[in-house]
């Protein structure tokens, strides 16, 4: 078998509370926007193979005063694959919690700040999802004109690191559990047994609230808080979350007076999700034994990614996207060998009527393929670097770059964690091979013929 699968399969079905370590939630700050908007300012976003329940934020700030307004149009592809069916949902919110909007298309924001979540629960061994999209912020009614375009940077502790083709996320780690609080039907899965639940014993100050002869705990309320990655949420998101406690709980009690508890499906499922519960505890404890990076480490992979830290920009660009089964790309790789103006093929390619994608959009060296940041960092305005992807040919034209350089001295902890969460990933690969290697596997039925291997 092929090693890439093999190991995806390993982390995805043999282990699957590995992506605790792997993946955590991602947080990023798209900075702020502020008027007048000469053109669309267009941020993407593109998350691929998770499988694990999750919940991303990407902030951003709107500015002007109480007469400013923003025409805001959001696009949300997923694709789940593999089995099961995980809960997928997106939406702009108030940093209060409430939500504006979760049907897509364009809506209307004034000033202020937002950030835009995308949230997946359901996760089972064998599926994952990814994600990807757009939001593009246009002029709308009657904005200040006194202001000038902020370009967004990244601050450092949201950097993504993209070296050696992996997608690192310096993260903000946070515990989740292995169903949301998205609806009473998520809610109505999760173990009737809770570990948090509290004893009789429990004073008035432990416990919310009391809903029969059960009681949920701070403790409960606490972890449904963390995993909503809300920061510092309002008394309605906090009184919402008590309540959805209260039908959790409620549902439990009407599955277990109904013996739903002894259904096989119903069993199999409590007893996966305490098989990743180990499985994860597991591999954090094997990966808390590698040896951490000391500074000379540290400060040589600074060094050695320069355009990530001391020589990081911000661009904004003119992006160009030609999917791979375009039927025309021969002729457009033609012409982008001739080196024809990039605005000259564009024509040309509308005349032909293929759909393809072009938008400005203003990106952090991190959030730009690896593949192309070097020669877009020493690319001059009005160039275009064109690289090939396995989503087709994408051009890029320089409008603009802004230093954003990040000192030693901010990276050198993002840098230690990332390299952390690597080490500890490679220390759990190993043992799992011993484990493979030590253990008698006998495979079975369709299985049995080409048994993966930790080598092949």
């Amino acid at each position: 078998m092929n090693l890439r699968i093999y190991l995806r399969i390993a982390l995805m079905v043999l282990l699957p509370a590995w992506a605790t370590l792997a993946r955590a939630d991602l947080t990023v700050d798209w900075g702020t926007v502020a008027t007048p908007l000469s053109s669309e300012v267009t941020f993407s976003f593109a998350q691929y193979d998770i499988n694990r329940n999750f919940t991303d934020h990407y902030n951003f700030s709107l500015e002007g005063g109480n007469s400013a307004s923003y025409s805001v149009t959001f696009n949300f592809d997923p694709c789940r694959n593999g089995c099961g069916s995980p809960d997928l949902s997106f939406g702009i919110y108030d940093l209060n919690g409430s939500l504006i909007s979760s049907t897509g298309g364009t809506i209307t924001l004034s000033a202020g700040n937002y950030t835009f979540q995308v949230k997946g629960n359901g996760f089972g061994a064998g599926n994952s999802v990814d994600y990807w999209g757009s939001i593009t912020f246009a002029a709308s009614g009657s904005s200040p004109t006194n202001q000038t375009m902020v370009s967004p940077a990244p601050e450092p502790s949201t950097l993504i690191l993209m070296a050696a083709g992996l997608l690192v996320f310096a993260w903000k780690a946070r515990r989740h559990a292995a169903a949301g609080l998205a609806g009473l039907a998520a809610l109505a899965t999760l173990p009737a047994c809770s570990p948090f639940e509290t004893s009789a014993s429990a004073t008035p100050g432990q416990v919310i609230a009391r809903v029969g002869g059960s009681e949920i705990s701070m403790l409960q309320f606490n972890h449904a808080i963390e995993r909503m990655g809300i920061p510092n949420p309002g008394q309605p998101v906090r009184q919402e979350v008590a309540t959805k406690l209260v039908d959790r709980e409620l549902a439990v009690q009407q599955a277990l007076a109904q013996k739903l508890d002894r259904q096989p499906e119903v069993m199999l499922q409590i007893e996966e999700a305490r098989r990743d519960v180990l499985a994860r505890a597991y591999a954090e404890r094997t990966a808390a034994t590698a040896a951490r990076p000391d500074d000379n480490t540290l400060a040589r992979y600074y060094a050695q990614h320069p355009a990530l830290f001391a020589e990081r920009k911000i661009f904004r660009l003119r992006e160009v996207v030609l999917p791979a089964d375009l039927k025309e790309m021969a002729e457009v790789k033609q012409r982008l060998v001739e080196r024809q103006p990039l605005d000259k093929i564009t024509a040309w390619l509308r005349a032909q009527n293929p759909a393809f994608n072009e938008q400005v959009v203003i990106r952090a060296a991190e959030q730009l393929p690896i593949e192309a940041l070097p020669r877009l960092n020493k690319a001059q305005e009005g160039e275009t670097v064109v690289f090939e992807s396995p989503r087709g040919v994408i051009a890029y034209v320089v409008m603009s770059a802004q230093p954003a350089g990040v000192t030693w001295e901010s990276a050198k902890p993002i840098v230690r964690d990332h390299l952390v969460k690597r080490a500890g990933k490679e220390v759990v690969d190993t043992r799992l091979r011993e484990l493979r290697s030590q253990t008698a596997i006998a495979y079975l039925g369709d299985f049995a013929a080409a048994p993966p291997t930790a080598t092949q």
